[in-house]
C-alpha cells in the first residue's frame, strides 16, 4: 500500500519516504511526502491551480518513480487509487490514467472557505468529480455540493460487534458524553437538562479544552448531577447504568451542521447506547438516534428513551450490523 501524506511546500525538495511495517502481518506501508507551492485555500484562480498543479504532477510522478526503483512490484501502476483531496484535478494525469476510482470528501471545504463564498472551492468539486468513478461524501450536505450522478454516502462504521444491554441490579439512570469537551457544546443546554432532570446523572468522559474549563467546572459545582470524569476509552467504561449517549452541540455552527456521522457514532451505538442530539439536522437518520430541536425536545428524548431502552436493543443492534467494516468494504467491491 502507498499512501501520499499531505504535502509540503516546497519548490526544491525531494520526496520524503517512510516505511511502516505492521509486525503482526508483515503487511508493508510506503509513506510518501510530496510538495506543493499554493495552499488549496489560495487557488483562487484557473490559472493559479493549473500552475501548482503542473508543479504536483512533476513532484508526486518523480516520487513515482522513486518508488518503482526502491522494488516495489512495478510501483503503482494498477493500484487502487482512493483521493481525500477535491482539488485534486491533476492526478489522473500524474497516475497516467483516466479517471481516479475514488474521491471521498471528508470534510466540507465550502463552508471553511474564507473568500469568495466559496466559489472556487466548488469549481474545484466539480472539476474533481468529473475525473473520478465514483464519489463519495461522508454527509448530507457535503453530497449535494458534488453536481454528478456517480456519488454516493460513505458513512465511518463500527469498530466491533454489537453488545446487548441485559437488565442489572443496577438502576440505568446515567447518560454518556464521550468526545472533546470544547466550544461546539452547548453548555446552557446542559445546565437546562440537567436541571429537569434531576433523576439522570450526566456524565462526560473526555478531554477539556481550556475554553472549556471554567464552565465546567461551574457545571459541576452548580449541579449535584453533572460529572467530568477524564479520558477513557470507550471500552473502559462500564456502561451497566448508562441508558444513552448525547451529542449536545450548539446550533447554527457550520461545520456541525455539515456532520451526519462522527467517527464515534457506530461505536457508541454498538454499546447498546441510543443516541440523542441537538445542533446537528443533517446526523443520520434512524430509528436509534432521537434528534432534538428544541432543549424542551432533549428532555422529552431523554426520558422516553430511558423508558424503551431495553425496547431498543433489536433496532440498534441492526443498525449496526448495516454498518460494519465488512459492510463498508462490500459497498466499495460493488462500486468498483
Amino acid at each position: 500500500m502507498f499512501f501520499f501524506e499531505k504535502p509540503r511546500y516546497g519548490v526544491f525538495a525531494k520526496p520524503i519516504f517512510n516505511l511502516i511495517v505492521d509486525e503482526v502481518t508483515g503487511n508493508e506501508m510506503l509513506l510518501v511526502t510530496t510538495h506543493q507551492v499554493l495552499h488549496h485555500q489560495l487557488r483562487l484562480s484557473r490559472i493559479l491551480r493549473f500552475l501548482n498543479g503542473v508543479f504536483e504532477v512533476y513532484n508526486i510522478r518523480s516520487a513515482l518513480r522513486l518508488i518503482k526503483k526502491m522494488g516495489f512490484a512495478g510501483g503503482v501502476e494498477g493500484a487502487l487509487v482512493v483521493n481525500f483531496n477535491y482539488d485534486y484535478f491533476f492526478l489522473p494525469k500524474a497516475m497516467r490514467r483516466q479517471a481516479v476510482d475514488f474521491t471521498i470528501l471528508n470534510d466540507d471545504f465550502v463552508a471553511q472557505a474564507r473568500l469568495f463564498k466559496g466559489a472556487h472551492v466548488k469549481k474545484s468539486i466539480d472539476t474533481m468529480a468529473r475525473k473520478t468513478k465514483v464519489n463519495l461524501a461522508v454527509s448530507y450536505p457535503i453530497l449535494k455540493s458534488i453536481d454528478r450522478d456517480n456519488k454516493a454516502i460513505f458513512l465511518p462504521w463500527a469498530d466491533g460487534e454489537f453488545k446487548f444491554l441485559i437488565k442489572t441490579e443496577d438502576e440505568r439512570n446515567k447518560v454518556l458524553f464521550w468526545g472533546h469537551i470544547d466550544r461546539r457544546v452547548d453548555f446552557e443546554l446542559v445546565r437546562y437538562i440537567a436541571s429537569s432532570c434531576p433523576e439522570f446523572i450526566f456524565d462526560f468522559v473526555g478531554p477539556v479544552a481550556d475554553s472549556a474549563k471554567v464552565i465546567s467546572a461551574t457545571l459541576e459545582r452548580d449541579l449535584e448531577n453533572v460529572v467530568f470524569s477524564g479520558v477513557k476509552d470507550l471500552s473502559e467504561i462500564n456502561i451497566n447504568r448508562y441508558f444513552c449517549s448525547i451529542i449536545p452541540y450548539k446550533s447554527g455552527v457550520a461545520d456541525i451542521e455539515a456532520v451526519t456521522a462522527s467517527n464515534k457514532t457506530f461505536r457508541i451505538l454498538s454499546y447498546g447506547l441510543p443516541l440523542i442530539t441537538y445542533g446537528m439536522p443533517s446526523f443520520i437518520e434512524c430509528p436509534v438516534v432521537f434528534k432534538s430541536a428544541s432543549y424542551a425536545d432533549m428532555v422529552s428524548n431523554l426520558k422516553t428513551v430511558n423508558l424503551q431502552i431495553y425496547d431498543l436493543q433489536n433496532e440498534l443492534s441492526q443498525v449496526v450490523s448495516q454498518n460494519t467494516e465488512e459492510a463498508r468494504y462490500r459497498f466499495l467491491m460493488d462500486a468498483i
